[in-house]
């Protein structure tokens, strides 16, 4: 069966009287086009010898894979040479980076994980990239302005880098879409133009070894995501991008709580908390942090992390309910 390219798509919803709505476009096709890059060193890795660590940390303190180093300058290169948007901010690079050409890309900021996963790249194990667009006001250079709640994105998604290469975006012109990459040519190729994740789901993805150092709300969470539901079912890939695809199709709750030592928790609003929850709800689900909408953070920082809570609406809704009692108990 033919199906639609990628670039055949977005010619489609492309409005030829708008500057601004080409240079979404050109973005939108940039960021596949990292994808593919990336996808391609994936699968090579082993053979390339590009395995392991750099040596250096991050500005969250971790270990740089050789591959985030790779994936990171993909999209630094691209959108240098191009110029197609202002600012990049990214988990690799510890303060925002200036990259626009002209007046129009200095609207438009990029946010993004270039390799979300990246502890399972040694051991083969779905791994993938997130993005988020920002339109910003002009004259936009003090960092505060570039600092935006997820209800700001224009534009959002990721690559999944599993089997099969999957590009999945939403735009203000279009509705949640998914696309597989087609290695015979080279191409995205459109398997879902309005992906709806399922309203309810027995699946929740949660790392619960971390358990005892939830505090008592989200223990209740957890305990009633395990035995308070009709048929229970845990599937933790360890892969932020890889769980929450999974539970786009099938349906389910993705959960990455804070701790009572570090009560933000590790997941990055800016470019990935916010990118993954605007397309949730715009497929239907719903993102919290247990207290209020992910969409409504506005973060402190570039790096800004929150608890984090994002899958099918009815289970985000019970889950709303549980830490609701809770903060009213505690008053």
């Amino acid at each position: 069966m033919k199906r639609t390219t990628l670039s055949q798509f977005i010619n489609s919803v492309t409005d030829d009287s708008s500057k601004d709505s080409h240079r979404i476009s050109d973005i939108i096709m940039t960021i596949a086009l990292a994808g593919k890059m990336i996808s391609r060193q994936v699968r090579e890795v082993w053979l390339d010898g590009m395995v392991g660590e750099t040596g250096t940390t991050n500005v969250h303190g971790e270990q740089v894979k050789k591959l985030d180093d790779f994936a990171n300058e993909v999209f630094v290169e691209l959108f240098r040479r191009n110029g197609l948007v202002g600012t990049l901010i990214s988990e690799e690079m510890g303060a925002p980076v200036h990259v626009g050409s002209d007046d129009l890309a200095e609207e438009f900021l990029l946010t993004y994980d270039p390799l979300d996963g990246s502890s399972n790249i040694d051991v083969n194990v779905t791994i993938g990239s997130i993005f988020g667009l920002y339109r910003l006001p002009k004259d936009s250079s003090a960092e505060d302005v570039l600092l935006q709640p997820g209800s700001s994105l224009i534009a959002c998604g990721y690559a999944l880098y599993g089997p099969a290469t999957n590009f999945v975006f939403w735009s203000e012109h279009t509705s949640v879409c998914c696309f597989i990459l087609d290695m015979s040519i080279g191409e995205f190729r459109l398997t879902d133009r309005d992906m709806k994740i399922p309203e309810n789901s027995e699946i929740y993805s949660v790392n619960d070894a971390h358990y005892p150092k939830w505090d008592s709300a989200t223990q209740e969470v957890v305990d009633y995501l395990r035995t308070g539901r009709k048929e229970s079912a845990t599937r933790y890939i360890g892969s932020l991008v890889g769980d929450f695809h999974r539970n786009m199709l099938k349906g389910g709750v993705y959960l990455y709580p804070g701790t009572v030592d570090s009560p933000t928790g590790k997941i990055r609003l800016m470019y990935e908390a916010a990118p993954l929850a605007r397309l949730a709800v715009e497929a239907g689900g719903k993102a919290t942090d247990g207290y209020q909408s992910l969409l409504d953070i506005v973060p402190e920082s570039p790096h800004h992390t929150c608890p984090t809570v994002i899958g099918s609406s009815k289970v985000v809704d019970e889950i709303i309910e549980i830490y609701s009692k809770n903060h009213t108990n505690k008053k």
